[in-house]
């Protein structure tokens, strides 16, 4: 079992990354008025509600932290289910390979958020 990261592998999980760090600046943009919720949400006016309900400094941090945090936990489950490391490997087994038919590590939970 080798514990690096093959090419596909690495990119993989780097865009990944970068996916829930474009999510996490839209929300953290929404948060600070900036952007246009309206582009990319499907609940623009709960935004406006915590815009108005989350004062700027502290409490704003908070929930980006928190936001930080559920992005990175909802990405680590994908690659747990997608490694067939949940339940759901009792009647499903997934296995991703990269274009040279390579399959990827079945374990690639395991370097998340490590390779972020």
């Amino acid at each position: 079992m080798s514990s690096t990261l093959t090419s596909p592998e690495a990119k993989f999980l780097e865009q990944l990354a970068k996916n829930s760090q474009s999510w996490l600046e839209s929300a953290t943009d929404a948060l600070e008025g900036r952007g246009n919720v309206e582009e990319w949400s499907d609940c623009p006016e709960a935004w406006k509600s915590l815009v108005a309900a989350l004062p700027s400094g502290e409490a704003r941090a908070a929930f980006k932290l928190v936001l930080q945090e559920l992005l990175s936990g909802v990405s680590h489950s994908f690659l747990a289910t997608l490694d067939g490391t949940t339940s759901l490997a009792e009647s499903v087994q997934l296995e991703v390979c990269a274009q040279d038919s390579i399959p990827f590590k079945r374990f690639l939970h395991e370097f998340w958020p490590q390779q972020q």
